[in-house]
């Protein structure tokens, strides 16, 4: 069993926190946040905590996207994060993850922190087009794209979508149908581009068009 505890969090959410890996430096392992645990036990209904999986469930729609991406064989697969597999730690069951990282090994920027630090440039512009047209162009399940869970990987020089991947709801009709499913991304990638306008004018960053 591998020891979280004893070290701070590299990224929290309501959901789930992010640890270095203690034993493998690429990695990074995400865990159930206890706030999003007690707040299930607290108000969800309890035919969603009695099902057989009711916390863990997030990971399940993750690892089934991940799988649906290489089984239709989806082009360019590096616009999602790699899975690497479950462990055990003393902090639940953890989903291991390949870091995104700049080339001095630390953890990649953000899309929005590449804006807010008015490092946003061309480069990084041609490639957010080349994301967004891959989630609209291929059968991938996105359930929630901002500018915080999109992150700049610097050696492939491409952007890489970290979380909010897969559908809420196993089964979901994003699952049964394509053309649902190519709809519902675009509504996202449109909120990507209105939400990176917005965030580029309140930093006074001027950008090409979206």
């Amino acid at each position: 069993m591998l020891q979280l505890s004893d070290q701070e969090a590299v990224a929290n959410g309501a959901q789930k926190f992010v640890y270095r890996h203690p034993e493998s430096s690429g990695q990074l392992i995400k865990v159930l946040n206890p706030n999003y645990i007690r707040h299930i036990n607290q108000t969800w209904p309890l035919s969603t905590r009695l099902r057989r999986l009711p916390y863990y469930w997030l990971y399940a729609y993750e690892l089934v996207e991940h799988m649906a991406v290489r089984d239709q064989n989806v082009a360019d697969n590096q616009f999602i994060q790699k899975i690497i597999g479950l462990v055990d730690t003393d902090l639940g069951m953890g989903l291991v993850v390949e870091a995104v990282t700049k080339r001095n090994g630390e953890l990649a920027d953000s899309l929005s922190q590449l804006i807010n630090d008015r490092q946003y440039n061309e480069m990084h512009h041609a490639a957010l087009l080349q994301l967004i047209d891959w989630v609209n162009d291929n059968y991938v399940i996105i359930r929630d794209l901002t500018t915080r869970n999109v992150v700049w990987n610097e050696e492939g020089g491409n952007f890489v979508i970290i979380d909010g991947i897969g559908s809420r709801n196993l089964p979901s009709f994003r699952m049964i149908s394509k053309r649902y499913n190519a709809r519902s991304n675009r509504k996202r990638t449109n909120k990507l581009r209105e939400k990176v306008k917005r965030q580029a004018k309140k930093n006074n960053l001027v950008i090409p068009p979206l």
